[in-house]
């Protein structure tokens, strides 16, 4: 399963996003995709206006920390973030960017991907993006005006960009679990630890749009350790160190 978290301005965008997201024709992997907060218009309501009181707290009457997003961010674990420019009516506010910044300063480290729709957005857009650490990018809506984010567009340009920042993500967690590995004394066979930083790099090239990271991972062990007590072993660790 991918969570991906979806902070949207307007209600029917979001919905329409959503259902993008959640249905993708070109999803070929099988890979179940959730997003947050649900089209619920009361649970939407509820989750964007957190964020609008955040970036502009004269939006409304009680004040709200930074810090409650971020909770809300943790609970959920998403494994891509996406954010639209504009979240607030008034462009004296600050946007997607400052909030993303603002998250990257405590710790939330998944992708992330901004929408954004007119020109003049996509300049300062990228005032700001080379501040954001990574994993980023940016795409736009596609758009302008009162107009919406259409099927086609979404599959040629946001799908790509969604399924590249999370197989990124993916690839990232697996190096991070297998460096702890190789520097950990719970899989005790140096041939192998040798051979799997040689072969590291070599997880990027493996990756297909129609295969899960965790299919993928296990053909790469299997051609590594070729017995089962091996790869059970190995899997194990990985399993221990994730704890």
């Amino acid at each position: 399963m991918k969570k991906i978290l979806l902070i949207e301005n307007q209600f029917t965008q979001f919905k329409l996003i959503s259902n993008y997201i959640v249905n993708c024709d070109l999803n070929k992997n099988g890979e179940e995709y959730v997003v947050y907060p649900n089209d619920n218009l009361s649970c939407f309501k509820s989750f964007i206006d957190i964020v609008r009181i955040i970036l502009n707290p004269r939006y409304g009457e009680n004040k709200i920390e930074l810090s409650e997003l971020v909770s809300i961010i943790k609970g959920f674990s998403p494994q891509l973030i996406i954010i639209d420019h504009i979240l607030v009516g008034n462009h004296q506010a600050e946007d997607g960017l400052d909030l993303a910044l603002s998250l990257r300063k405590n710790d939330i480290t998944a992708p992330f991907l901004f929408l954004s729709r007119t020109e003049q957005n996509n300049i300062e857009v990228y005032k700001k993006y080379p501040l954001i650490q990574d994993i980023k990018d940016w795409v736009t809506k596609g758009n302008s005006g009162d107009g919406f984010l259409t099927k086609p567009h979404f599959n040629d340009y946001v799908w790509p960009k969604i399924f590249n920042l999370i197989t990124q993500s993916d690839i990232k967690s697996v190096n991070d679990l297998i460096s702890k590995l190789l520097d950990s004394t719970y899989f005790d066979n140096d041939d192998f630890k040798s051979e799997l930083f040689v072969n590291l790099r070599k997880l990027d090239s493996l990756i297909q749009p129609n295969k899960k990271i965790e299919n993928i991972l296990s053909d790469f062990i299997s051609k590594l350790l070729p017995t089962f007590k091996e790869r059970k072993l190995f899997f194990t660790a990985i399993k221990k160190i994730a704890e």
